[in-house]
């Protein structure tokens, strides 16, 4: 059964007359892809903030980087970072909530591919590989990178997605980019030069009226947030990272160690060096309550790879609870305290400048 004790909030209702019927909804709305709209790169460090349309029901955001990176003089090699980390930090805010997501470019990878099991992108393109470790030549590159923010909690029901139609309503997202001395691995970054713009792509549905002139809206009564969070650590062993409780339950778990930051993420891969390797990790609560453990921590990444047909980007592990049965696995938050994630760090790791658990946590509210 679901640990603790669940609560509905309603979060987010809109001023008018309405009625929660999705059914009703389905078979009456229509999808409207807008066209994307355009926001220069920021530039490395800097961010750009955007407003989304207030119309109809957002359910999705697609962001797509249209550039160039040019290299000149000296060949250079991207870090780990690349390409999906040349944005560097992603929030929405819905009314002031600003922490709906607040997450990073390599969160929204990591997302997608659990959300879509067996995905493969055909259509991305960059030069250099995934999580870096290939030297780029000099030369002009073509880049075209996406995002995606999943807003409504999926794509079916479209529960969970926001209402927009309203004058009092706001959603902004913010996009920062990343320096450019993180997306470097080696190399001088005098060297290195993006250029190009954020394309900003939401999915929004046309909310119809009954014949009452209620709007007819689907099950907006929650919120999907996806929110990431640093735990830095000197040790090894275990290494313990506070993770947020608030309303509502936990859908997933994201976990994610670097013995350096930036470096590579230490991993629970068979055959990995003790220098970088996770031991063991498990969820905990309650002090003494510990109802998901992996010894080894390679017994979760196995897990992960058959839920989604391959292990996750950037050794990312993942605490699924949604994945086999949501009603029996989700983590209620208001009915656990001391909630943690406990990443068991070899003995061999020696932890550096930066070191850090990061999470992820993706609950309903």
């Amino acid at each position: 059964m679901p640990v603790g004790t669940g609560a509905e909030t309603l979060t987010q209702i809109p001023s008018v007359p309405y009625v929660i019927d999705p059914a009703a909804f389905f078979s009456m709305t229509e999808k409207q892809t807008y066209q994307a709209q355009a926001l220069p790169a920021p530039g490395p460090g800097n961010f750009v903030p955007w407003n989304i349309p207030r119309v109809g029901v957002i359910s999705k955001l697609v962001i797509t980087f249209v550039g160039t990176l040019t290299i000149s003089t000296a060949a250079v090699t991207p870090s780990f970072l690349w390409p999906y980390g040349l944005l560097s930090s992603f929030v929405l805010a819905a009314n002031g909530q600003n922490d709906l997501f607040q997450v990073s470019g390599l969160d929204l990878d990591v997302l997608r591919y659990a959300r879509y099991p067996y995905f493969v992108d055909h259509v991305d393109f960059f030069p250099g590989g995934l999580g870096g470790g290939t030297s780029i030549a000099v030369g002009s590159y073509p880049l075209y990178i996406t995002w995606e923010v999943p807003i409504a909690i999926d794509d079916t029901t479209l529960g969970a997605s926001l209402f927009a139609q309203s004058a009092s309503t706001n959603i902004t997202a913010t996009l920062a980019q990343e320096q450019t001395a993180n997306l470097i691995a080696t190399g001088a970054a005098a060297d290195w030069a993006i250029t190009g713009n954020f394309l900003m792509e939401p999915v929004i549905w046309e909310i119809p009226v009954d014949g009452q002139g209620r709007l007819i809206l689907p099950d907006i009564s929650r919120l999907h947030t996806v929110v990431g969070l640093d735990t830095n650590f000197a040790n090894t062993g275990d290494v313990p990272a506070a993770l947020i409780r608030t309303a509502g339950q936990m859908e997933r778990l994201f976990v994610r160690a670097y013995g350096a930051y930036p470096g590579t993420p230490l991993s629970a891969a068979p055959g990995t060096a003790t220098t970088s390797l996770i031991d063991q990790i498990r969820l905990q609560y309650g002090g003494n309550q510990k109802p998901l453990q992996y010894n080894p921590a390679s017994r979760l990444l196995s897990v992960n790879s058959q839920w989604y047909g391959q292990t996750l980007p950037y050794d990312t592990l993942c605490f699924d609870l949604i994945r086999e049965n949501p009603v029996r696995d989700v983590l209620f938050y208001q009915g656990v305290t001391e909630l943690q994630a406990v990443v068991t760090v070899d003995a061999a790791v020696v932890p550096g400048v930066g070191a850090k658990i990061h999470t992820v946590q993706e609950s309903l509210i």
